[in-house]
């Protein structure tokens, strides 16, 4: 699956286990060698927050993150007009009653909602007062379990791609 521009690589690969074989990870995941989930970042050096890998010969940008954390800004054409709206962390939407986010570590988060939208691949969470901020804090996985917004329109995973989650 090819990486969508945005806050962080929907699936990247890296060696976490330093076996010499690269494993694939989705958004802010865990790997052998860090006590804390990550991502790589899409924007590089434009993401305040990114940092240099440790890496030999690695020149991706990386950060530390919540899977369940809301992503900082995203896309999506909630009021079904065929264009696509910019929202940050929880947001109302003009087709839905509650405040909700895609998160930053998609299938990592397990409390995240599969999408009702065709091709759409992110995971979703109604916000709660306890829904974590999209800053890279502690995994704190909660959510009302409600159903996702009715998108009338068509989402393309398209996420700003000089910010990060």
């Amino acid at each position: 699956m090819a990486m969508p521009t945005g806050y962080e690589a929907y699936e990247w690969n890296y060696d976490g286990d330093a076996d010499g074989v690269m494993e694939s990870y989705e958004g802010c995941s865990a790997t052998a060698d860090w006590n804390q989930s990550w991502c790589y970042v899409q924007g590089g050096s434009n993401c305040d927050q990114a940092l240099d890998s440790t890496v030999a010969s690695e020149t991706r940008k990386w950060r530390e993150c919540g899977s369940c954390n809301c992503m900082t800004e995203w896309n999506y054409d909630g009021d079904a007009d065929g264009v696509m709206e910019s929202y940050e962390g929880c947001s109302a939407t003009a087709d839905w009653n509650q405040t909700w986010c895609y998160v930053q570590g998609g299938s990592n988060c397990n409390q995240a909602l599969d999408s009702t939208v065709a091709g759409e691949t992110r995971k979703w969470l109604e916000c709660t007062p306890s829904t974590p901020s999209p800053t890279p804090a502690p995994d704190i996985e909660s959510a009302s379990g409600v159903g996702e917004p009715t998108m009338t329109a068509a989402i393309i995973a398209v996420i700003l791609s000089t910010a990060c989650a």
